[in-house]
């Protein structure tokens, strides 16, 4: 009978001694498996955040690019609407075409250049309507357009004659030499230029 409870005693000692060794094998594997996913969790997070800041830097540059690219083309609209020197023959178009469009008819045009501002003095004869929508379509253009004054003249029939200044800005650069008079009398870009046009 002892000798049974001594063979049962050391088949539970040895089930123990079983146990025991399968945790700590047990420990002593998957511990450092544990501490490997955490390690691999870490970094799999870290390039997470990486990748989201790349992202959020080559989103950066594209808006940049965008915004430099809507930046060049208002650069390139302001120097269309506000040149760099008088370029009389711009403006004398743009009032040609707002006549034109407008109705009315030109009669005589002086063109006269201030640092900064382009002067235009215009004689035209219309119908009243058409005369204000001729003044509708020039404050529309492109190049900004100032009405200095205008004078109504003579009235024909159902036909205004009137004479308007406007002035046209530009962005005046300093010349390194002012262009002067020669001897034989030539007119400078800065003097008056008066030009009987008929009418145009």
């Amino acid at each position: 009978m002892i000798q049974l409870k001594t063979k049962s005693q050391t088949i539970v000692a040895i089930s123990l001694l079983s146990l025991l060794v399968a945790v700590l094998l047990t420990i002593l594997v998957l511990v450092p498996q544990f501490s490997k996913l955490k390690e691999l969790s870490s970094t799999a997070n870290a390039k997470q955040e990486q990748l989201r800041l790349g992202r959020e830097k080559v989103k950066s540059i594209k808006d940049g690019i965008t915004l430099i690219a809507n930046s060049k083309q208002d650069i390139d609209l302001l120097g269309v609407a506000i040149p760099k020197s008088p370029e009389a023959e711009s403006a004398l178009l743009q009032v040609s075409t707002a006549a034109s469009m407008g109705g009315v008819t030109i009669s005589s045009v002086s063109v006269s250049d201030s640092k900064g501002q382009l002067g235009v003095s215009i004689s035209i004869s219309g119908a009243y309507d058409k005369t204000m929508d001729f003044l509708s379509k020039i404050e529309q253009s492109l190049r900004p357009t100032q009405l200095v004054d205008i004078t109504i003249g003579t009235v024909e029939g159902t036909d205004l004659s009137s004479t308007l200044n406007l002035n046209f800005p530009y962005l005046a650069v300093d010349a390194e030499a002012s262009p002067t008079p020669s001897a034989s009398g030539a007119v400078t870009p800065s003097d008056s230029a008066v030009v009987n046009t008929g009418a145009i």
